[in-house]
């Protein structure tokens, strides 16, 4: 198996009680978009692009895919 590269992001250096809120955001499709979460971050002082919060989605729920199996 080859060597997994350190994925760094903006989302990934928040504050971890930031981070926690965004993560329970985005388990919560159904209540918020990726740009609610990214005006979110934007009204605590933080610049995070739409499609920042769309690529960490995509990793943290391709992480939860792999933590069930």
């Amino acid at each position: 198996m080859g060597k997994r590269t350190r994925v760094r992001c903006k989302i990934g250096g928040l504050p971890p009680e930031l981070r926690a809120s965004v993560e329970q955001m985005i388990m919560t499709p159904q209540e918020y978009s990726y740009q609610d979460i990214s005006d979110f971050l934007k009204e605590h002082g933080y610049e995070i692009s739409y499609g920042a919060v769309f690529r960490y989605a995509r990793r943290l729920n391709a992480d939860l895919q792999l933590a069930v199996m």
